[in-house]
C-alpha cells in the first residue's frame, strides 16, 4: 500500500511533450472553423473531438503542478468535460432566452457576461472531479490545492474554447453598430407602423418618428400570429388582416396609406410570407435605383446582406453557442434606413418575441424602436 503523501515519480520532458501535441493537435480542427462551418457542427466537435484535447491537456497539467496520475485524470477530466459542455450548452441558452433581458442595447455586455458565467461555472463543475482524483491519490491538503487546479485546468481550457467560439461565432449584427436611444438621422414623419406589442399583447400603430401608439384592437392573440396587407386584384385599396394560425380577421377594409411595396401575398402561403429573401421598400420610386439595397438571407441561420449599386455588400447575423437571433420582416425607409424585426425564436414558437429596430448602414448606428413583432408599414396619405 501506498504511504500517504507519496506521489509517483514523473517525467517532465514526457509531459511537456505531451502538453505540446495535444494544443498542436488542436489547430486543423480550430483552422476548419473559417470555412463557416454551422454551430451545431462545431458544439458537437466541443462535445466529442475538442473534449479528447482539452482532456489530454489537463491531464498533462495536471500531472506536472500536482502529480496526479495521467491514465486516471484523463478519464476523469474527459468525464468532467463532456458534463461541463452538456450544462453549459442547455443552461446558457436558457439564461439568455429572454429578449426582455437581451436587446440591441445591451447584447455586447450580456454576451461578456455570459463568458464570465460559464469559466466560473466550469470551475464549480470540475472542482469536485479533481479533489475526488487527490482523494484517491492521498494527497494532503486536497481543498484548497483542487480549487487551484480546478482554476488552473480552466484557464488551459479556455485558451482553446474561446478562439474555438470566436471563430465559430458572428455576433455583427447588433455589435457592429452602436446601439443609439435614437438614430441621428432625421425620420420620416409620413410613415406610420402598425405591429403586435409585446409588452401589452395588443395590436398598435404608432408614427414611424416618434409619438404615442394608439391601440387598433386589443390582445392577446393567438400565437403566431402575424399581420398581412392584403392586396386586391380588383384595383381596391389594400387591405390590413390579421393571421391567428389558420384563421384571418379582417382589421382595416381600406389602408390609410400607401403600404411599403412587396405585400400582398395570399394568407397561408407561409414559405412566401416567412421566407422572402428580399426587402419591402417604403421609399419613393426616385429614390430605390441608385439607394441601399438589402435582404435576407437564410440558410442555418438568417444574415441581414446590404449593398449599394456597383459596391460590395456586406452580411450580418448573430448566432453564438448562447444567443441566436432570427430575423423578420424587413423595410427600407427613405434615407437608407431599415426597419428590421429580430426574433428570438422562430415565428412559430408560442414565445417567440422581438424586437423593432431601426437602423442607420452608413452611421453604422442601431436603434431598439419598439418591442414587438410583424411590422406593417404604410405612408399616411397628405388628406388625413
Amino acid at each position: 500500500m501506498k504511504p500517504v503523501g507519496q506521489t509517483r515519480q514523473t517525467h517532465p520532458r514526457q509531459d511537456l511533450l505531451v502538453l505540446a501535441l495535444g494544443a498542436l493537435a488542436l489547430w486543423p480542427a480550430m483552422a476548419q472553423a473559417n470555412s463557416g462551418a454551422p454551430m451545431l457542427l462545431g458544439i458537437t466537435l466541443h462535445l466529442v473531438v475538442l473534449n479528447l484535447a482539452i482532456a489530454t491537456l489537463e491531464a498533462a497539467l495536471l500531472r506536472l503542478a500536482f502529480r496526479l496520475p495521467m491514465a486516471r485524470s484523463f478519464g476523469i477530466m474527459f468525464a468532467a468535460n463532456a458534463l461541463s459542455t452538456l450544462a453549459g450548452q442547455f443552461g446558457l441558452p436558457w439564461l439568455a432566452h429572454d429578449p426582455l433581458a437581451i436587446t440591441v442595447e445591451n447584447a455586447a455586455a450580456m454576451l461578456a457576461s455570459m463568458w464570465v458565467v460559464a469559466f466560473t461555472l466550469s470551475v464549480g463543475l470540475e472542482w469536485p472531479w479533481i479533489w475526488l482524483m487527490m482523494r484517491l491519490d492521498h494527497q494532503p491538503r486536497r481543498i484548497r490545492r483542487s480549487c487551484l487546479a480546478s482554476l488552473l485546468a480552466q484557464i488551459l481550457s479556455y485558451a482553446v474554447l474561446v478562439p474555438w467560439y470566436l471563430m465559430l461565432s458572428r455576433a455583427d449584427l447588433p455589435l457592429a453598430f452602436e446601439p443609439v436611444p435614437a438614430l441621428a438621422a432625421a425620420l420620416p414623419t409620413d410613415l406610420e407602423v402598425a405591429y403586435l406589442d409585446d409588452a401589452s399583447g395588443d395590436l398598435v400603430v404608432r408614427p414611424l418618428a416618434g409619438g404615442a401608439a394608439r391601440t387598433l384592437r386589443e390582445g392577446p392573440f393567438e400565437p403566431p400570429a402575424r399581420l398581412l396587407v392584403r392586396a386586391h386584384s380588383t384595383g381596391q385599396a389594400p387591405s390590413l388582416v390579421l393571421l391567428e394560425g389558420l384563421r384571418e380577421t379582417l382589421l382595416l377594409e381600406t389602408l390609410p396609406g400607401e403600404p411599403a411595396s412587396g405585400w400582398g401575398h395570399r394568407p397561408l402561403d407561409w414559405d412566401v410570407l416567412e421566407e422572402s429573401h428580399h426587402a419591402l421598400d417604403a421609399r419613393p420610386e426616385s429614390e430605390r435605383a441608385r439607394g441601399l439595397q438589402a435582404q435576407i438571407i437564410r440558410d442555418f441561420t438568417a444574415s441581414l446582406v446590404l449593398w449599394k449599386p456597383d459596391a460590395k455588400g456586406r452580411a450580418f447575423r448573430m448566432e453564438t453557442p448562447v444567443l441566436d437571433w432570427h430575423l423578420g420582416a424587413l423595410v427600407i425607409l427613405p434615407g437608407d434606413l431599415l426597419l428590421l424585426e429580430i426574433r428570438d425564436r422562430h415565428l412559430m414558437h408560442p414565445d417567440s418575441r422581438s424586437q423593432l429596430c431601426l437602423v442607420d448602414p452608413e452611421a453604422m448606428q442601431i436603434q431598439l424602436w419598439a418591442l414587438g413583432r410583424s411590422p406593417v408599414v404604410w405612408r399616411v396619405s397628405p388628406a388625413r
